[in-house]
């Protein structure tokens, strides 16, 4: 097929003809040239022969960005909207070799520690588990709390046995207002659990 018509076009590259039924062309066939940094986008019109290039650019994110991608993700953008709205908003950076070496570099980096972190909480997981944590309160003739054991006390007793867990792991819905014996979950990063017992008893007068 001889193309008479050829078309450069930075913005956009929507066939404006209406040769499908009615509707602007659906069937253009495309093909993306790869570089470094970007490529050219060729768009071809079946019915009338109409050729457009569409320049784009290769980033990665330095932020999330809606509609677009997350924070380190690569991404193929226009270069109006890399250039005009990513870039000066320091939202992204070209992609260049250095760049992609880069951003390999502490992908690895992100991924050693996240190992490292899971073996740490793994570690202290077990030392855990099963757990007997003893806690004293002042407590009325029929057993029942002046206070209550809530999430801090907790912490402060696993603290005193040398065990630092966040408050945020401990899982009870609501303080302990009675002396007893009472089984608790720990929840952590990465979908790791422990079960400990937490018992609750009355202060010598």
């Amino acid at each position: 097929m001889v193309y008479p018509f050829t078309y450069h076009h930075s913005r956009s590259w929507h066939c404006s003809y209406y040769c499908c039924s009615g509707r602007p062309c659906n069937r253009a066939r495309r093909t993306i040239g790869t570089s470094a940094t970007g490529g050219e986008e060729k768009i071809i019109i079946p019915f009338y022969g109409k050729v457009w290039y569409r320049k784009d650019m290769k980033i990665i994110l330095l932020e999330d960005v809606k509609n677009c991608g997350r924070k380190g993700q690569v991404k193929h953008v226009s270069d109006g909207y890399a250039r005009n709205y990513l870039l000066p908003n320091k939202l992204a950076t070209l992609a260049t070799y250095s760049a992609l070496d880069s951003l390999e570099e502490e992908m690895r980096q992100r991924e050693l520690e996240a190992n490292q972190e899971l073996v740490a909480i793994q570690k202290l997981a077990e030392g855990i588990e099963n757990l007997n944590v003893y806690i004293r309160a002042s407590v009325d003739e029929n057993g029942t709390l002046y206070g209550g054991v809530a999430k801090k006390e907790i912490q402060q007793a696993m603290q005193d046995m040398n065990f630092s867990i966040d408050e945020s792991a401990i899982m009870i819905d609501k303080p302990i207002k009675h002396t007893g014996e009472y089984p608790v979950t720990l929840q952590f990063e990465q979908g790791l659990e422990a079960q400990i017992k937490v018992i609750v008893e009355a202060e010598d007068e």
